[in-house]
């Protein structure tokens, strides 16, 4: 047992990296530097976060048992899967992360003398190698159906955490005083902080939780929500409700659900809403045959309340925050939010360093500090932040080699997975469910990009991007053992 624990370490420090994505207690080493003129500026900062620290201690413990225990060939492959059929994952799925790692540092050496700060160049391509070895790692060890199956529910249990603490935030409307848990100092009367300003003059405060901004809340969220139907799919699949065991599973998950809905309501992100409903509709688009198989169970079992009491829990958050979600609906800048004018701004600010540096950009992580070359507009304290468009951003700051890299990836994953699809249609395991679960996220995502830079930028947007990325490209190993 013992033996069995220290092998399994790396998995556990895994997981529990895994939970933390939501907490994110961190430090920052260079407070006093970290700015643009005299404005502190969070894209020039060096920090480290408990994730971090996590999953760094989960690569050692990682090669550590691969040194020390001889594992068989097929579980250490660089191509990841020897299942029957021939189902392997692309060399390219490896080959462009690093890419994109590559051609990113060839824009920090070319623009080096135009960096602020070194150190925090430096730092930056240090955190990019981590995302690029976070899908190395999921692709790698994530392929059989019981370590993932943990790793889902160790997502959802964080999430379902996070969603009562937001639930309690915004009901409150001030924070919880939670910074051990990385929970930012937020109050409705706080200046830039993010708002709605009603009709009637009243001013309510979005929900951060213990996320910097509820944009990146609201993407979590979706995550896992998106993740945790796909689990009641699977569940309502393969064991059915015959077993009270099932049963209280069902109900459980159907709690958690409510709760994470009640909280992404909370979060009030335009695009992150319209980005769930796109994800949901490749969700059932993939997944009719096994949506049909869960429906005939719950029919079969006339197991219908905690499925009627998920309708009437959405209808009723909707209705209570309907005066709300009316003020976010508009897309034109309204009541002093200048969302809209504000991308653009980037987005303008973006062509005209894609202009001047097309090959290889103006530096990876340096759109902030060299945005006021690039517009003769005057830069407001809180409006030196990135491109507010991944793809733009990326071009921008790293050039068209690196953007080609990028989406390369996406388009690698996105026929790996159809073409298994396709492949295996007539005998597809039932663990291939969450592959299109995690591909409606990724889908989802790449519709947020174009609205919001956080999954490039900002830590819990990027691991749950390159997550996302590495679970959508995993193949779960069928004939693998676990010991």
């Amino acid at each position: 047992m013992f033996k069995k624990i220290i092998k399994n370490s790396y998995l556990y420090l895994f997981y529990a990296f895994l939970f933390t994505i939501p907490f994110q207690k961190r430090h920052i080493f260079n407070l006093a530097t970290a700015k643009i003129g005299d404005i502190f500026v969070e894209w020039q900062t060096i920090t480290i976060y408990a994730s971090d620290i996590l999953f760094a201690l989960c690569l050692i413990f990682w090669v550590i048992n691969l040194i020390l225990v001889k594992t068989k060939k097929q579980e250490n492959h660089p191509t990841g899967d020897h299942s029957k059929g021939g189902n392997k994952t692309n060399p390219f799925i490896f080959i462009l992360p690093i890419a994109i790692f590559f051609f990113s540092l060839i824009s920090v050496f070319v623009n080096y003398n135009n960096y602020l700060d070194h150190n925090v160049a430096i730092f930056r391509m240090i955190k990019l190698a981590e995302f690029i070895l976070l899908i190395i790692f999921i692709i790698l060890n994530l392929n059989t159906k019981k370590r993932l199956i943990s790793a889902i529910y160790v997502l959802i249990t964080s999430g379902v955490l996070s969603s009562i603490l937001v639930i309690i935030q915004y009901l409150k409307q001030q924070t919880l005083g939670l910074t051990i848990l990385g929970e930012p100092l937020v109050l409705p009367v706080l200046q830039n902080v993010a708002k709605i300003v009603l009709d009637n003059g009243n001013v309510i405060m979005r929900a951060y939780g213990t996320f910097p901004h509820p944009n990146v809340l609201a993407g979590f969220l979706l995550a896992s929500m998106v993740i945790l139907i796909g689990l009641m799919i699977y569940q309502l699949n393969n064991y059915g409700l015959d077993k009270p065991k099932y049963r209280i599973l069902t109900i459980l998950l159907s709690f958690g659900l409510i709760l994470e809905f009640i909280a992404f309501i909370f979060t009030f992100s335009r695009t992150a809403w319209i980005a769930f409903v796109i994800a949901l509709a490749i969700l059932v688009i993939s997944l009719r045959k096994k949506i049909v198989i869960a429906l005939n169970n719950i029919k079969t079992n006339s197991f219908y309340h905690p499925f009627i009491i998920i309708i009437l829990a959405i209808i009723f958050i909707i209705v209570a925050q309907w005066p709300q979600i009316t003020a976010r609906a508009a897309i034109a800048d309204q009541n002093g939010d200048k969302a809209v004018s504000n991308r653009a701004f980037y987005n303008q600010i973006s062509f005209n360093m894609i202009k001047s540096h097309p090959f290889f950009g103006i530096g990876y992580n340096n759109f902030t500090s060299q945005m006021s070359k690039y517009t003769n507009q005057k830069i407001e304290w809180w409006q030196y932040q990135p491109a507010h468009n991944i793809y733009l951003l990326i071009f921008a700051e790293s050039g068209i080699f690196s953007l080609l890299s990028f989406l390369g990836l996406i388009i690698v994953i996105s026929y790996q997975l159809s073409a298994f699809a396709f492949a295996s249609a007539d005998k597809q395991v039932n663990s291939s469910i969450f592959n299109f679960v995690c591909f409606s996220i990724l889908v989802a995502f790449l519709f947020i990009a174009l609205f919001d830079h956080y999954l490039w930028t900002i830590q819990q947007g990027q691991l749950l991007f390159w997550l996302v990325l590495g679970l959508t490209a995993t193949k779960i190993n069928q004939q693998k053992i676990e010991k």
